[in-house]
């Protein structure tokens, strides 16, 4: 039988990546919000029209912490499942390192602003949003793939 807690550790990983995507949100409503005083304050012209690219790049950077910090945890959790030797268990780590080098391809392959600014063309959200998704559909699939392995080795 499987230790509780040996169980809920392996947990731990996917949960907070989950968390960190989620908060990167609110990070970047932060550091927006810190922008725009000092842009109105500052004296530069050059500065206060450039507010939505400074945003931009403050919530693309936002994002792209994100994305690392859950990808990260996303594969030590894929790779600490290996030790079951189950089936779903020996995929995991090489589906979540492909997704992530594709993501990354992606990401660093556009400007430094586009992540936050736009939008796909044939649906209505932003890139940002998109990586969210993704990462939060990789770690949920990962929490699915412990409960398995863990339910059948137990």
């Amino acid at each position: 039988m499987v230790n509780r807690s040996e169980y809920f550790l392996e947990f731990l990983p996917p949960v907070f990546a989950i968390y960190l995507v989620l908060i990167s949100g609110l990070a970047g409503k932060f550091l927006v919000a810190r922008i725009r005083p000092f842009i109105a304050t500052h004296p530069k012209v050059d500065v206060k029209n450039s507010a939505p690219l400074i945003q931009n790049l403050v919530l693309s950077g936002a994002t792209q912490v994100g994305i690392l910090s859950s990808m990260s945890a996303a594969m030590i959790s894929a790779l600490a499942i290996l030790r079951h030797g189950l089936y779903p268990a020996i995929f995991a780590p090489i589906i979540i390192f492909s997704i992530f080098v594709l993501l990354i391809y992606w990401i660093f392959a556009m400007d430094p602003d586009d992540l936050a600014d736009k939008k796909f063309s044939r649906i209505p959200i932003r890139y940002s949003i998109a990586c969210k998704v993704v990462l939060v559909v990789v770690n949920l699939i990962l929490c699915l793939i412990i409960w398995l392995t863990t339910r059948q080795t137990a």
